[in-house]
């Protein structure tokens, strides 16, 4: 016998049921536009990039016909502004709003990790940054930076994971096998640090993994090769040569800028490539922006020794110790190009003084060996 319920039974129940059924949750409000910062001594280029994603945003808001889309990108173009101005709190809630618009976008998330990461909200930064990688689980520089976070943390299995799993995406990235080898040095397996730091060491001349390979030879006992490596930083290498992560979402961050920091990523992106007449440019263009940037303008005197323009590295390396008279690369380069072009007496001195440079600053810096070979 089949069970009759009258049509006017259901339409009761049905709208009883909607009328208990919980409400959806709203959707969290969209922030309004930050107040400008005060612009007032930045350079004109600068003023006009902020001012103009203002009122970009405002524009958009304010336009009724405006989609979801065109919201997102009009709040992300501002936060990325902020971002590359180092206003890294601001930017990530407009990177939050972006997100909350268009969630299927892998770059608001990941653009938001690295304003966390920057502000050094880790959890968050980490949260973003899977968050990111659920939608672009191909992207070898997320799971890099999933595994410094960690490796940050001293969680050094997951972080060894993320970095093979880099790997695995694209084997040049030179970030994930330094990754690779600070975790090894980290739990004590020397050999293994070395393999993975001399293998990026190939194909790089960053001095995070000179300094690394450094201390992974010093907890192997090979104190020498060790000290050696320490001695090459900032002689025979630029004092800051860049270990390029292949980013394309933060580099869009940095080519914002338009001021001195601007410049000087730019150039060391060039070094990188070993393209100096570039370097050279970027970097005489930081000074003219910047004159007090002394390791810029030591890396502007290194590049134009790879040009064999002496004597303007010598004017350059001169007025570094003007702004600083013990900064050791200057010291050490200077007297090495003195050296080379038959000028010994006026290289003694300035050695003399990065050896007094030297020694009081090595008990700092061998404890800092000892501490890695320690973990």
């Amino acid at each position: 016998m089949s069970l009759r319920i009258p049509l006017a039974c259901v339409t009761v129940i049905a709208l009883t049921w909607a009328a208990c059924a919980p409400a959806p949750t709203p959707a969290p409000a969209l922030p309004p536009p930050p107040e400008l910062p005060d612009l007032t001594e930045l350079d004109p280029p600068v003023r006009e990039q902020f001012e103009r994603a203002h009122q970009n945003l405002s524009r958009i808001l304010a336009d009724e016909r405006a989609g979801d889309r065109h919201r997102a990108e009009a709040y992300g173009e501002l936060g990325r502004i902020y971002h590359a101005y180092s206003h890294h709190a601001v930017a990530a809630e407009l990177y939050r709003a972006a997100h909350q618009l268009e969630p299927q976008e892998a770059r608001w998330p990941h653009l938001l990790g690295l304003a966390e990461r920057q502000e050094g909200r880790w959890q968050a930064s980490a949260d973003a940054f899977r968050a990111a990688l659920k939608l672009r689980p191909d992207h070898p520089a997320l799971h890099v930076y999933l595994g410094e976070n960690l490796l940050d943390r001293h969680d050094l299995e997951p972080a060894g994971n993320y970095f093979r799993a880099a790997l695995a995406i694209d084997e040049r990235c030179e970030r994930a096998r330094l990754g690779l080898g600070r975790v090894a040095l980290e739990q004590g397996r020397a050999e293994e640090a070395i393999e993975w730091l001399e293998g990026a060491r190939a194909d790089s001349e960053s001095t995070a993994i000179r300094y690394s390979l450094a201390m992974a030879y010093r907890q192997a006992g090979q104190i020498e090769k060790a000290e050696q490596l320490l001695a090459d930083v900032g002689t025979n290498h630029l004092t800051r040569s860049a270990l390029i992560l292949v980013d394309p979402v933060a580099s869009k961050i940095q080519n914002l800028r338009r001021d001195a920091t601007y410049f000087e990523h730019r150039a060391l992106k060039a070094i990188a490539r070993k393209d100096f007449r570039r370097a050279v440019n970027d970097l005489r263009h930081t000074m003219t922006i910047d004159p007090e940037r002394i390791e810029a303008r030591v890396n502007l005197a290194l590049a134009l020794l790879r040009l064999d323009l002496r004597q303007e590295a010598e004017s350059h390396l001169n007025q570094a110790l003007e702004t600083d008279p013990n900064y050791l690369p200057a010291l050490k380069t200077l007297a090495e190009l003195l050296q080379r072009t038959g000028r010994a007496d006026e290289a003694a001195p300035l050695l003399q003084r990065a050896a007094a440079v030297e020694a009081e600053r090595s008990p700092s810096n061998r404890a800092d060996i000892d501490a890695g070979a320690n973990p």
